[in-house]
């Protein structure tokens, strides 16, 4: 069966490259290559993120065959060359390309997997499940590889938040107290919610960038990743860039990555368009990207209420119009005089007096009367107001039903 996945046009040049290069001559081999070591990459990064893209899978199996292929003797050199693999993975032309984010994630792993690194934090971890699976693999199976435990944290904006991503994996929650005078944080309680090894996570919520430094000095952060969240720059970006700031300034060692990052091809030449970057401030991208949509809505919710005026096209609730038929229905009730009608020279057709408009009633063969065809059929009809074709269909209707309700005989 032939390797399919995500985007393999554009991903296959580059890949049998690496193969041809390390002496595979596909990836059924080089899965093949992992399965005779009783390894399934496969299986691993499925049960790691269940919603991973099939391209991920296929990665893992390429960089755990080459280094199988290159004999990797120790974790943290597999974790490197594991990176060699997904980095062929990456788009020509893409960002994970350009800045080697398959050669970093390997880098990082091998990093991780090295007994000179106490703690590894994800920033604003509780704002994405995917961060919460993560953290959980790598307290499971980092510590496997390693002579001292790794320290795993989530390191986040708000406490609610924190506690709730906590207690649906079983992580230690952590509540802190941040004294903004003297900058000092206090651990003000510890509710670990699972006895496993899960609950050697722990998760911290902050209040603010300053809070979540704090957490980062009082844990010893050496790594940390920022991933994908609602607002970066409000919280990890300037806590990462702080905390790196005074790690260098006290003369330790720091070392954050960032990941989310998605494909943005450049133009083609001759071809307008934007070069991918790290921050967008327009009206699309950045922090004021929901101004838009969020003043559409409030105009939308004004309609609504009928409360004032009709702005950008927006139509009232179907409430408004309902009343507002009622209304007019009762208006035709209160008519004064009685309908009259004249009889015309077919007497199947009879011509009506009723409101401001006389219209003509056509007889059904079976009995009662319709609207005539030839007043329906007119040349060319308004679209709207009280000579529209809707407002007759109504006023023959509104008839019709005087008629019964007053007993009118034919």
């Amino acid at each position: 069966m032939a390797v399919t996945f995500e985007g393999y046009e554009r991903r296959v040049e580059k890949i049998n490259a690496c193969l041809a290069e390390n002496g595979i001559a596909s990836l059924e081999e080089a899965e093949q290559i992992c399965l005779d070591k009783g390894v399934n990459a496969r299986e691993i990064v499925h049960d790691t993120q269940s919603i991973a893209f099939q391209n991920a899978e296929w990665a893992y199996t390429l960089g755990c065959a080459l280094a199988i292929k290159k004999g990797a003797k120790s974790a943290s050199e597999a974790a490197a060359i594991i990176g060699e693999g997904i980095q062929a993975f990456t788009v020509p032309g893409s960002v994970a390309e350009d800045r080697k984010v398959g050669l970093g994630h390997g880098n990082l792993g091998a990093m991780l997997l090295s007994d000179d690194t106490e703690c590894f934090a994800f920033l604003a971890g509780h704002e994405s499940f995917a961060a919460a699976e993560g953290a959980i693999k790598l307290a499971l199976n980092a510590n496997k590889a390693r002579k001292t435990p790794l320290r795993v944290i989530l390191n986040g904006l708000g406490k609610d938040a924190a506690q709730i991503i906590a207690r649906i994996n079983g992580f230690t929650y952590v509540k802190t107290q941040f004294d903004y005078f003297t900058g000092e944080l206090k651990v003000v309680e510890t509710i670990p919610y699972s006895d496993g090894p899960r609950a050697a996570v722990n998760c911290y919520g902050a209040d603010d960038v300053r809070e979540g430094v704090a957490i980062m000095w009082h844990e010893n952060v050496d790594i940390s990743i920022t991933g994908n969240s609602t607002n970066p720059t409000r919280f990890q970006h300037p806590t990462a860039g702080t905390y790196k700031k005074e790690r260098l300034e006290a003369g330790k060692k720091y070392f954050s990555v960032a990941s989310g990052w998605r494909y943005r091809p450049h133009p083609a030449p001759g071809q307008h368009g934007r070069r991918p970057c790290l921050l967008r401030h327009d009206r699309h991208h950045g922090p004021y990207a929901l101004r838009r949509p969020v003043r559409r809505l409030l105009l939308r919710a004004r309609a609504r209420r009928h409360d004032g005026p009709h702005r950008h096209g927006q139509q009232p609730h179907g409430r408004c119009h309902r009343r507002l038929r009622r209304r007019r229905e009762r208006r035709y009730q209160r008519v004064a005089f009685a309908p009259r009608e004249t009889h015309a020279n077919d007497s199947a057709i009879r011509a009506v007096t009723f409101g401001w408009r006389p219209f003509f009633l056509e007889r059904i063969p079976g009995g009662g009367w319709t609207a005539d065809r030839r007043t329906r059929q007119r040349a060319h009809p308004p679209m709207y107001g009280r000579d529209s074709p809707q407002a007759h269909e109504r006023r023959v209707h509104i008839y019709l039903k005087f008629r019964r309700s007053h007993a009118i005989s034919d």
